[in-house]
């Protein structure tokens, strides 16, 4: 969800085996607008799907000034396919607070990612590279009088519905459930 100029510091929301829900946007200071949420993409295929480009549903970062905007939070990202293969990649992460000469705005949260398969080509340790939903980050530098939180991670899933298995990673601050 998205956050506020002088702290924030959101968790993610929404469904983690249903993602459709559009990121938050950051909050804005007096000066400037804050950050743009992440969309939501769904993607349905009951043949074979390969992924070898960029899906993306990340929060915008937030702009500087005299007080930093807030980050956007990261959307959803929902794959339901037959057979699933490639090399791309998949993000929902969200955008890193803006830094302000008064205020830094806090980091949006990051997103949601499901992707639900009955054969695939793709090794867990490659999905772990494959998928990235990480909260955005904050600068807070050191003379400021209050400190920006960055934004929790989100979650990603990949379900074998073939062999019933689900594998959910927690390496490199990915977490199961918000």
């Amino acid at each position: 969800s998205g956050s506020t100029s002088n702290n924030g510091g959101a968790s993610p929301y929404g469904s983690s085996t249903n993602p459709v829900t559009l990121g938050s946007g950051g909050a804005g200071s007096i000066q400037i607008a804050g950050a743009d949420g992440g969309g939501a993409a769904k993607v349905d295929v009951a043949g074979t799907f390969i992924l070898d480009g960029i899906i993306t549903a990340d929060g915008a970062a937030g702009s500087n000034d005299i007080n930093g905007s807030g980050g956007g939070a990261g959307g959803s990202v929902n794959i339901i396919v037959g057979s699933f293969g490639g090399a791309g990649t998949v993000t929902a992460d969200g955008g890193n607070g803006g830094n302000g000469t008064d205020r830094d705005g806090g980091a949006g949260g990051a997103g949601r990612i499901y992707i639900r398969y009955t054969s695939t080509t793709i090794s867990t340790s490659s999905f772990n590279t494959m998928v990235s939903a990480i909260g955005g980050s904050v600068d807070n530098t050191p003379d400021l009088s209050v400190d920006a939180v960055a934004g929790g991670n989100g979650s990603a899933i990949l379900l074998d519905v073939g062999s019933d298995t689900t594998n959910f990673t927690d390496a490199d601050g990915y977490i199961i459930d918000g």
